[in-house]
């Protein structure tokens, strides 16, 4: 648009001012460039006004903005960098005017229906001396541009270019921020008392995010039964299964990074396929990113973040999931530190069975339940007969060997819903919820029956024949009191070591006349003959 030597300096005054205003007045990088855009259009009277952004590694132009009357559907429209007036533009890094776009082979039109402005031109957006895109604009009448908009134009693009760069370190800066926020508020949460189900949620929500993708998954790996297993979702809710499992097999991505534990990146699912292809295509996932979970030196699982679009991942995407990836496994290893505390707490150290703190809270449970539900409730409590003078004669190392072995036997005999805990000294008490009589005193027998036979000798865990005895009680059959259960049940044991051990007897028949009991030599053919009094006796 031609413009006197006076009206263009008062027209450039103008234009800089309301460009200063449109910098100053919004810190967001699409409103700047759509104020700009506009001041364009509305001081110079250009039929439109595009800035397009130049992205390199895909060899693209991005209608990032634009401005003009029934243009604006335009704006996110892609164009190889290698066509148009624009493509030019940022392959010579020179200004382009085209004076009549009619049957010119270069114009390309961005109006609905093939109808463009009769003018354009094209100014390359430069910064630190590489074209980082392109202003464009056109008008309504042919040969509109001139060497005033070409200059008035250059200095604007120039703007636009510092602009652009200057929004691009906000924008990262305040990505560190958010990043640096999410990776605070995940180290936050592992020091609270919330379960890993609930950690592992917030660590995906937070990657989803700031990776700005739509879907994501923790699965973990059982190395028991060669699976991953989904533990936390967003995004795949209706299509994939809580809990779903699916084998590891050679080439997929959890068995890749088991080999090689780095991140894999796949911007597009359609030309990449991983080894689970058709699994990702199958709930609609077009790229992700996965990064490896390791504990301790160990594969434990996959951080994913998924996009139902292909899409380019930036390194300082991956960058982040690797950060929260290794929250994850921080994550883990505690909660393995804290099992272990745990069981400290609730297992016997010697046996590796629950301790007496263990079997009086899970007792106190079970009668609850049996007087509620009106269950019968069963106790055992068995006893190593002889256990002193064994120790005594073999040593205290032989002595806890000897118990080791007769626990993990009591434990292998009776049933997965009975509780075992090692009592006090070398007595091992037994829950049996829902027995009935005959059931404890059935499963107590077959116990003392699989101790009695177990191999002894120097070479053995045992090194002579151990036996054990036991006492049995019941409710409601002998009482509906939880601290009259264990009495009676040791009150069984007490007569069944009494009348002659290696034997189990009922609460019930423990006041009922025993046979004498019977003192029996015991012999150690296998210590080699010793010719001295049996200390065992």
């Amino acid at each position: 648009m031609r413009r006197s030597p006076d009206q263009n300096d008062h027209g450039q005054i103008e234009v800089f001012e309301a460009f200063g205003q449109a910098l100053t007045g919004s810190l967001e990088f699409a409103e700047i460039l759509r104020r700009m855009a506009a001041v364009v259009v509305e001081q110079l009277g250009y039929r439109n006004c595009a800035i397009v952004l130049h992205h390199p590694d895909r060899h693209e132009l991005e209608v990032h903005t634009i401005v003009g009357r029934n243009y604006e559907p335009m704006a996110g429209a892609r164009i190889p960098d290698s066509q148009g007036v624009t493509g030019e533009v940022v392959r010579t890094g020179r200004t382009a005017v085209i004076p009549d776009t009619r049957g010119e082979p270069r114009y390309i039109s961005g109006q609905p229906g093939g109808e463009g402005g009769r003018s354009e031109i094209a100014v390359p957006i430069t910064f630190g001396g590489r074209v980082i895109g392109v202003l464009d604009c056109e008008s309504n009448e042919p040969g509109a541009f001139g060497d005033y908009d070409a200059r008035l134009l250059g200095a604007l693009a120039s703007a636009i270019g510092s602009a652009i760069h200057n929004a691009g370190l906000y924008t990262q800066a305040q990505r560190m921020i958010e990043e640096l926020e999410s990776i605070l508020e995940v180290s936050k949460l592992l020091s609270s008392s919330g379960t890993l189900d609930i950690l592992f949620q917030r660590i995906l929500e937070h990657a989803c995010r700031i990776t700005n993708s739509k879907a994501g998954s923790i699965s973990l790996f059982d190395p028991a039964e060669n699976v991953m297993r989904l533990t936390a979702v967003k995004g795949l809710n209706v299509m994939v299964k809580p809990d779903a499992t699916w084998p590891v097999r050679e080439g997929s991505i959890a068995w890749r990074m088991m080999n090689s534990p780095e991140p894999i990146v796949v911007p597009d699912v359609s030309v990449q396929a991983p080894g689970e292809g058709q699994a990702v295509k199958s709930v609609g996932i077009a790229a992700f990113v996965a990064a490896p979970i390791f504990s301790s030196g160990h594969f434990n699982g996959v951080l994913f973040v998924d996009d139902f679009q292909p899409r380019n991942y930036p390194p300082e995407d991956v960058r982040v999931l690797a950060i929260l990836a290794n929250t994850a496994s921080v994550a883990i290893d505690g909660a393995h530190l804290n099992e272990k505390l745990s069981s400290f707490a609730f297992t016997d150290a010697l046996t590796e069975l629950p301790n007496r703190r263990s079997f009086e809270e899970n007792l106190d449970r079970e009668t609850k339940r049996s007087i509620r539900y009106n269950h019968t409730l069963s106790l055992v409590i068995f006893d190593l007969d002889h256990f002193k003078k064994y120790n005594d004669f073999f040593g205290h190392r032989e002595g806890d060997l000897a118990l080791r072995t007769i626990s993990r036997i009591i434990q292998e005999t009776i049933r997965d819903t009975d509780f075992p805990a090692r009592y006090g000294g070398e007595e091992i008490a037994v829950i049996l919820p829902e027995s009935h009589t005959e059931e404890a005193m059935a499963l107590a027998e077959r116990t003392r029956r699989a101790v009695e036979k177990l191999p002894y000798g120097p070479s053995h865990p045992l090194k002579r024949k151990m036996t054990i005895s036991g006492g049995v009680a019941c409710m409601p059959d002998d009482t509906s009191f939880r601290e009259e259960l264990v009495t009676m049940a040791d009150q069984a044991l007490y007569h069944a070591k009494r009348h002659g051990r290696n034997r189990v007897i009922l609460w019930s028949n423990s006041h009922r006349e025993a046979r004498p009991e019977i003192h029996t030599k015991l012999n150690l053919p296998e210590l080699g003959g010793l010719d001295r009094p049996n200390p065992l006796l």
